[in-house]
């Protein structure tokens, strides 16, 4: 008998959790909102200290969903713990996501959360760093990352122990987010 889309996911939650308790240096794929949702939320879970998002614009469709939006509410209330976002639009600037990091960064008052607009030639930058395509990626601490290659379809890959790739993006987002446009 074949699996139900439940038990597809339960397996998959299963297997990702598996690799970041290992801390496994395996990449693994993800396709589709509700797998980079429970992705999302073992990644924020498991970060010490820093992550970093680069996205179309911190959109609700994916991020409010659980169990991402309570992962990443859970992350903000540690105040130990940065946050830095870098988007390519703020056509949801006063959505719910963005609302969070707004708040959390105002009541913080320490720039440990941060959200900016990237510039057009950054944003070209990151793209042909990386095949020339448009994309979405975060990294957590400097050892996790999860690559979306299509955004509309939220297919990507990622792996929860490789800093390689981590140190690839974590240039090419730091460089842009340095020379980015704050947010209000």
């Amino acid at each position: 008998m074949a699996e139900t889309k439940e038990q597809l996911l339960e397996r998959y939650v299963a297997y990702i959790k598996k690799l970041a308790s290992e801390k496994s240096p395996e990449i693994f794929t993800n396709g589709g909102a509700e797998y980079a949702s429970e992705l999302m939320a073992v990644l924020f879970q498991n970060t010490q200290a820093e992550a970093r998002l680069f996205c179309q614009g911190f959109r609700p469709d994916l991020i409010t969903r659980e169990p991402y939006w309570g992962a990443l509410n859970s992350y903000l209330a540690d105040s130990g713990k940065l946050l830095h976002v870098l988007v390519e639009s703020d056509d949801a600037l006063y959505e719910a996501p963005m609302n969070l990091l707004r708040e959390t960064r105002d009541r913080r008052g320490d720039g440990t959360v941060d959200f900016r607009l990237v510039r057009e030639e950054d944003r070209q930058k990151i793209f042909s760093g990386l095949n020339g395509t448009p994309c979405n990626f975060a990294v957590f601490d400097n050892d996790k990352f999860r690559l979306e290659y299509d955004p509309d379809g939220f297919k990507a890959f990622g792996s929860f122990k490789h800093e390689d790739n981590c140190g690839v993006l974590i240039s090419l987002f730091d460089d842009a987010f340095s020379h980015a446009d704050r947010l209000n």
